[in-house]
């Protein structure tokens, strides 16, 4: 389905009935990443998963190609307003988990409760920034089909990466024709992006967290520091994952969100 907006257009799929839960995917992947839990979830809630610009259909052009990830957020909160019509639970993997946390810090109002998988309220340390500024000249040099094929393994522990080798190429060839003008775009908006720590602080709305043991985009000592911070946090550890989880240990994932939505629907 498409979402018709002024700025960009966004493809999307909705499945099931009941209470809405939207995902957000991360960067260099698209929402089908989701494509299992929304098939699961669909006998009890009204599953939304979207494309973001530049993914899977979604528009993308030179406006949002300049973009931070609080345009995106509004861009999200529209989609709610319009689409979904009412508040909503709003789980967001890596940057997706960096866009609810803008969402929510904008638009508290249309958000019930949100989830943070293998996603972090820090902003990026300037080691880190570092490592995003190679990211930008490698794909701008070598391209995005070479960054992607580059990258990706190593989202996944060691253990996923002898046992999952299959699962893993699969995930690539589905996210190695992204634009590299679009990978870069998402790049330049997580380094641009600011901290939420204090929002975490603030929050009265439930969080799940999601966080893999051998993560190494994601640190997992870092997560632990900020798991403490909402007043109501649904904490789960992947011990034999890196950070992505919902390909790694899908179920698990899928018992947690269960667990979490079920909390907020009870």
């Amino acid at each position: 389905m498409e979402y018709i907006h002024p700025q960009v257009n966004l493809q999307y799929t909705v499945e099931g009935k009941g209470h809405p839960v939207l995902f957000i995917h991360g960067f260099g992947e698209n929402g089908n990443v989701f494509n299992d839990l929304q098939h699961l979830l669909k006998s009890h809630y009204k599953v939304y998963i979207i494309q973001l610009p530049g993914i899977n259909g979604s528009g993308f052009n030179e406006k949002t190609a300049l973009w931070n990830l609080t345009d995106y957020a509004s861009l999200i909160n529209d989609f709610i307003e319009e689409i979904i019509q009412q508040p909503v639970t709003v789980l967001g993997h890596s940057m997706g988990g960096y866009i609810t946390l803008s969402l929510v810090a904008q638009h508290p109002d249309n958000i019930l409760a949100f989830g943070l998988i293998h996603s972090t309220a820090f902003a990026d340390s300037e080691e880190k920034i570092e490592a995003r500024e190679k990211n930008i000249e490698f794909i701008e040099k070598y391209g995005n089909e070479l960054f992607i094929k580059t990258t990706t393994p190593n989202l996944f522990s060691t253990q996923s990466q002898e046992n999952l080798s299959t699962a893993i190429q699969e995930h690539i060839e589905a996210n190695q024709y992204t634009a590299p003008e679009v990978l870069i775009a998402y790049t330049r908006a997580m380094i641009r992006r600011e901290d939420h720590t204090a929002l975490l602080k603030s929050t009265a709305l439930p969080v799940l967290w999601i966080i893999g043991k051998h993560d190494q985009a994601v640190k997992y000592d870092d997560t632990l520091q900020q798991v403490y911070l909402p007043n109501i946090s649904f904490v789960n550890i992947l011990n034999n994952s890196g950070h992505m989880g919902m390909i790694e240990e899908p179920e698990r994932v899928l018992n947690a969100v269960k667990e979490f939505l079920f909390y907020i629907y009870r």
